[in-house]
């Protein structure tokens, strides 16, 4: 009995939301130690669960708030504030051009889908997405931004794209995982598996990103780069000599480029940028003005081809085929011994390809 009354003694009265008390409302929301005022009417309006609970009479004795009964949920206090403020349209977020918290967007989703809020389920749906680019173009303008635009992470987080990786296996939202599981792998994944028996990210993420890592560097090889075997041998080459030893030049400058990449930049590296870089500057002025062109048009279609397979190189369906909240299948792919996977440094570059 004494512990029970210290315990009652401690325990510390209830707090009213600031964000959320509307002086005409006529139901207590309370979420741990934080109340909120909302409108019954509004709440029962966009979640028939909502609409069930609020529809339980009371029992006798219980608390009561300004005339207002107060009816207890299981949530986090700011998770309930998020959709609340959604459901009263307030602009943070409704409007998609501004920034906004990753957590309100989880909260938007998990408790979306927990009350069958659809439309809120699907406005936190389209906030990840403008950060998981299904087209090539997407993906280019993204990364020509440079890091997070429509989402705010904490400061303190590790890893924005794991949260969101483990935020997409918890609600089962299957659509922006090939952009995920590609951001991610900008990440030493070999790293995080040495490091400590608790992975970041649930198991079927790991072995889909070191998979994809694998598949990435292959289509690197395969369609991305398959200029470099050919520049000298294309029938309008006006220097076949010149451009053939180019050619064996550009090949074993970018397969040691291959052991040090994750896949991720390599692959889909703009011709643009690879111009620019290090090796284009030094090799492509020495092709003849055919092969020159030739590997411009072979440089960019090559990349719309693996972006193109890119889900299946994660082990996923098609792009076409992946859904938004969707059971996540279950992969029966064998997971290659440790000391296979940690390899990068495989020669997908030989002529033999």
């Amino acid at each position: 009995m004494v512990a029970v009354a210290e315990e009652l003694e401690g325990a510390a009265e209830p707090t009213k939301s600031q964000k959320v008390w509307f002086g005409d409302g006529n139901v207590v929301l309370q979420a741990e130690n934080v109340q909120f005022r909302a409108h019954r009417s509004i709440l029962s309006k966009h979640s028939v669960i909502l609409a069930s609970i609020l529809d339980v009479a009371q029992p006798d004795g219980e608390a009561i708030v300004e005339g207002c009964s107060v009816v207890k949920l299981s949530d986090a206090p700011r998770d309930v504030e998020d959709i609340l403020l959604a459901l009263y349209g307030d602009p943070l977020y409704t409007n998609r051009k501004e920034e906004i918290r990753f957590r309100s967007v989880a909260a938007m989703i998990r408790l979306g889908i927990k009350y069958e809020i659809t439309h809120l389920r699907d406005e936190g749906l389209a906030r990840l997405k403008l950060e998981c680019p299904r087209k090539l173009e997407e993906f280019d303008r993204l990364n020509v931004r440079g890091g997070h635009r429509f989402l705010r992470y904490p400061s303190g987080i590790i890893n924005a794209n794991f949260a969101t990786i483990n935020l997409a296996h918890e609600c089962k939202i299957q659509s922006i995982l090939p952009s995920l599981y590609l951001f991610s792998l900008q990440c030493d994944l070999d790293k995080s598996l040495l490091e400590s028996d608790d992975l970041p990210i649930p198991y079927p993420a790991m072995r889909s990103c070191i998979h994809g890592r694998q598949k990435l560097l292959e289509a690197a090889a395969k369609k991305v780069y398959k200029w470099t075997q050919q520049i000298g041998t294309i029938e309008k080459c006006q220097s076949k000599k010149i451009c053939q030893d180019v050619s064996r030049r550009v090949m074993k400058d970018q397969l040691g480029r291959t052991g040090r990449s994750s896949g991720r930049y390599l692959t889909f590296r703009t011709w643009k940028e690879y111009a620019a870089g290090e090796a284009g500057t030094k090799y492509l002025k020495l092709l003849c003005g055919p092969c020159r062109s030739y590997t411009q048009v072979a440089h960019e279609e090559g990349r719309r081809a693996a972006w193109e397979e890119l889900p299946t190189y994660f082990m996923l369906p098609k792009w076409q085929d992946l859904k938004g909240f969707q059971r996540l299948a279950k992969l029966n792919f064998p997971m290659p011994p440790f000391s296979v996977i940690c390899l990068q440094d495989i020669n997908y570059l030989s002529p033999s390809v």
